[in-house]
């Protein structure tokens, strides 16, 4: 007879879909769950960093108007210096998927330019403490995600 488990194994996407969501509470869980499957805390935060520095590029290219959004439509408008800053970029957000490039946008709006700054260097610093503290690395990774994504519940009680 075999033994299973209630819980079904979450990709880690879910995390990220969940920090760009701005839902702490969701993250929290997802969180936990993915370190009972034995996800390593730095991949997590490594995972994290990327869907960060994407969500980064497209707020800071919609602010320029760059880019606009309506819906899952993008559109991009791109002057020369800007097509040399953006092409340089490992990942150009102008070739990504469509449908992953207007899902990215949407999670970028719920931030501010500032806020997606701010957590920037809040990541910078868990990865630094993460690999030259004796905190163990999941607690540090949960601080983070509270600090980051804690102030939207905030805001919204006002």
């Amino acid at each position: 007879q075999a033994t299973g488990s209630t819980a079904r194994e979450l990709p880690m996407w879910d995390l990220l879909d969940d920090v760009g969501a701005r839902d702490l509470g969701r993250t929290l869980t997802t969180l936990r769950q993915l370190l009972f499957q034995k996800e390593a805390p730095i991949g997590l935060l490594i995972g994290l960093e990327g869907r960060v520095r994407d969500l980064l590029i497209l707020k800071d290219c919609a602010q320029r108007r760059w880019m606009s959004r309506n819906g899952y439509n993008l559109s991009w408008q791109v002057p020369a210096e800007g097509d040399a800053v953006l092409a340089a970029l490992g990942n150009d957000p102008r070739k990504l998927h469509p449908f992953r490039a207007a899902k990215l946008a949407e999670q970028a709006d719920r931030f501010t330019l500032e806020e997606l700054r701010a957590c920037h260097r809040r990541m910078l610093d868990t990865h630094e403490r993460m690999v030259s503290t004796p905190v163990a690395p999941e607690l540090l990774l949960e601080f983070f995600l509270i600090r980051s994504l804690g102030g939207a519940r905030r805001a919204a009680a006002r």
